[in-house]
């Protein structure tokens, strides 16, 4: 394809093997090969248009203004469009596929084919009505015929045709592949230049962009492949971050069925908080695109627990003077591997680094990027499921005329459904000469709530504060020390972990303790049955009593000692855990139904002395010459007297309610037991100990009175899981369970983070 263009390129234009041409050279061609980016518009709207997606019209890119002050002339508006659209062909430039030649080929028209368009309205609902209808038809553009940019004029009921009056509105609108919001700010250059001066423009030898067409097919981009490659290896391409959606996100080859839907919501920063940050960035010798950027990987880092971070992000292609006034845009992605670890200097400087690099090989188009990965049915960019945009405004969006003239940009002036391509799209517009930045998030609306929206942007703004407001360290202190939780959340979780009871010496009892009192109340109540036999309180406490007596005279038990049981279903179960704990030991149950290796297994794991069983139940459990076998009926059918001295022996006994009570066995992800020893605020964590905002996926860690005090003999294995986190007194369990928080203060269980059942 490049062959046939090859005659159209005049001789003087000498493309070298490296990007840094000093001097670019017009053509002077009126027809060419599309660019890359032409090429990929053109055929994801094919794409959509033979599914009959009608509704994901997504190019359309409507500017409103209304006149503020004064009035301006129809047919001098008409004359400066004129002019400028003399002056960027790309304005008067039409895309056509060559069946002969088979590509895409751009035409420049030689004269406007601009829609021009006056309408009158009587109110708001149809001035809505039309701002909507420029957002979504299509039927305004037609790129075989170059119309890809209209001028729709409004009227509020007045008789003036000349003019259009305050509150008055102009609408211009562009097809995509042809603007963007910094074309934008040099067509509102130009259009203001025209209308007051009506001087032509047109420099016919001006680089236009279909000479830059030409050159990025020219360019040897080895090079420029190769670090894109290293930039790119390792990371899936179809990789869909883990954003807080409200609703569930599709495979990718399936998210041609979802509407495409999109809105958006914005804040603004405060100045004091801006000239903090121009500081910072003066300091550290970064742009503010490069600032805010990290402030956005840092973003999303904390939303997704992701370090592994792809973002799509415009690049203009207009580093060479030549190009400094040209229409014109590339979309690239930005994949930044995020250490938690680093300080905010390190990283920012890291990020400096790789806008440094891309703006190096930006010249290497989407297209070329992406081709060897590209699947022939997917609607979306891979690599790029989120959008980053920094615009810096070297003019204000207001247009000032003169002699009492101004115009003013209208945005979310409807609530129009617009559409998107992309989960997340996040805008900001710097205005120097107002220390303005105005923070846009657009969004899927199959994926998020706006109320889901309107949090991300309070969380990002906490972000930016406690970076520049508070006594952060950005030289020392780790990133992920930095915190999403807003002031209600903190609250909620406050609210939610208020677990704390003051039991008193009299309240804080062990279950024994708490046993003879309830004797004591109702000693002849039925305490415990089993089909046909029953105890009263007085009964069972005299059995307890007696095989306790037994346990501590005739086998020296002693306090925190661990003693088994395995017995079945019966009385006896109950009197032999009460005796266990009357002793001050640690109960152990042994489930007779397991096979003979697992006893024997759990047996060795306890370094238990003594086993109270049945008679059926022995033969379950293999001799041990170290432990014996203590037959509870035979204790509890025993001649051996209470006297009085054996009352007071087990009433001396010490014990409290932060000793291990039982011991219990958990087989955990490895299917190997493991005995626990049981002595509850409840917080949800990333992986750096941190609090996770609510709807974000953490892991679940408790607190509190009751909790184990770890795995019996496993010191290792009560180190992983027994944990201090920070602000937090006692030592923590770390579950392994995946939750979420929602705003009622319930926590939702999503899965494990170790596979176990």
């Amino acid at each position: 394809m490049a062959t046939a263009l090859n005659d159209q390129i005049s001789t003087d234009f000498i493309i070298t093997a490296t990007k840094n041409q000093e001097q670019w050279k017009a053509l002077n061609i009126t027809e060419g090969q599309a660019s890359y980016a032409q090429e990929r518009i053109w055929f994801d709207k094919q794409v959509k248009s033979n599914n009959g997606n009608d509704e994901r019209v997504i190019y359309n890119m409507p500017c409103v203004y209304q006149i503020q002050r004064g009035q301006i002339s129809v047919e001098r508006i008409q004359s400066a469009l004129n002019l400028i659209i003399a002056k960027h062909s790309i304005l008067r430039t039409s895309l056509k596929y060559d069946q002969e030649t088979q590509y895409l080929k751009q035409s420049v028209n030689e004269k406007p084919v601009y829609s021009f368009e006056i309408s009158t309205i009587e109110n708001d609902k149809k001035l809505n009505e039309i701002i909507e209808d420029e957002k979504t038809s299509d039927k305004y553009f037609n790129l075989e015929q170059g119309q890809v940019f209209r001028c729709h004029l409004i009227r509020r009921q007045h008789d003036n045709n000349d003019f259009l009056i305050e509150n008055d509105l102009i609408i211009f609108n562009f097809y995509h592949c042809i603007n963007d919001e910094s074309s934008l700010e040099i067509f509102l250059q130009d259009f203001k230049l025209a209308y007051m001066t009506d001087q032509p423009q047109t420099d016919h030898t001006a680089f236009k962009y279909i000479d830059y067409s030409q050159y990025e097919r020219q360019l040897d981009t080895s090079k420029a492949k190769e670090y894109w490659t290293k930039l790119l290896d390792g990371y899936n391409q179809d990789k869909q971050l883990s954003l807080p959606c409200d609703y569930k996100q599709l495979d990718q080859q399936i998210q041609q069925h979802q509407t495409g839907h999109c809105s958006s919501t914005e804040i603004q920063l405060n100045r004091e908080l801006i000239k903090q940050m121009l500081d910072y960035s003066q300091k550290m010798n970064i742009t503010m695109f490069q600032l805010c950027l990290s402030c956005y990987y840092l973003l999303l880092f904390k939303l997704t627990q992701e370090h592994d971070l792809c973002t799509g992000s415009i690049n203009d292609n207009r580093d060479g003077s030549e190009l400094s006034s040209m229409i014109g845009t590339n979309t690239l992605p930005y994949r930044f591997q995020l250490d938690p670890y680093h300080a905010f200097d390190q990283l920012v400087q890291q990020v400096k680094q790789l806008c440094v690099n891309i703006a190096e090989f930006a010249y290497l188009p989407y297209g070329d990027l992406i081709q060897p990965h590209e699947k022939p049915w997917s609607l979306l960019l891979p690599y790029i499921q989120i959008l980053f945009v920094f615009q810096n405004f070297h003019i204000e969006e207001d247009i000032d005329f003169g002699d009492g003239i101004s115009l003013s940009r209208l945005r979310n002036n409807t609530d129009v459904m617009r559409t998107t391509k992309f989960d997340l799209a996040f805008k900001i517009n710097y205005i120097p000469i107002k220390t303005c930045l105005q923070y846009t998030l657009e969004y899927s609306v199959d994926l998020f709530k706006h109320s889901t929206i309107e949090r991300i942007l309070q969380r990002f703004q906490q972000l930016v504060e406690q970076l520049f407001n508070s006594s952060f360290n950005k030289q020392t202190q780790p990133v992920y020390e930095l915190s999403l939780i807003l002031p209600f959340e903190r609250q909620l979780l406050y609210e939610l972990n208020q677990t704390h009871v003051d039991y008193g010496p009299e309240q804080l009892k062990c279950i024994h303790h708490l046993f003879v009192d309830r004797t004591l109340a109702y000693s002849q109540k039925v305490s415990v049955v089993l089909d046909q036999q029953s105890l009263t309180y007085s009964e069972l406490l005299y059995y307890v009593q007696l095989v306790s007596i037994q346990l501590i005279q005739v086998y020296n038990v002693k306090p925190q000692q661990i003693i088994c049981q395995c017995l079945e279903r019966s009385i006896e179960m109950a009197i032999g855990i009460l005796s266990i704990l009357t002793c001050g030991a640690v109960y152990a149950p042994l489930n007779p139904q397991d096979p003979t290796a697992r006893l024997h297994s759990l047996l060795q794991d306890t370094h238990s002395n003594y086993v109270l069983i049945h008679q059926a139940t022995r033969e379950k459990i293999p001799i041990m010459g170290n432990i014996d076998f203590i037959d509870i009926v035979h204790l509890t059918r025993s001649n051996t007297s209470l006297l009085d001295e054996d009352l007071f022996l087990m009433s001396s006994i010490r014990t409290n309610a932060e000793q291990s009570a039982y011991a219990i066995f958990t087989s955990g992800s490895t299917g190997f037991p493991k005995a626990v020893k049981i002595s509850l605020p409840c917080y949800i964590l990333d992986d750096y100990l941190q609090l996770i905002p609510i709807k974000q996926s953490g892991e679940l860690f408790i607190d509190g009175s009751g909790l184990f005090l770890g795995y019996l003999n496993r010191p290792d294995l009560t180190e992983q899981v027994l944990i201090d986190i920070p602000c937090v007194k006692h030592k923590c369990y770390k579950t392994g369970d995946l939750c979420r928080l929602d705003e009622n203060g319930l926590i939702h269980f999503i899965g494990r983070k170790d596979f176990q059942v």
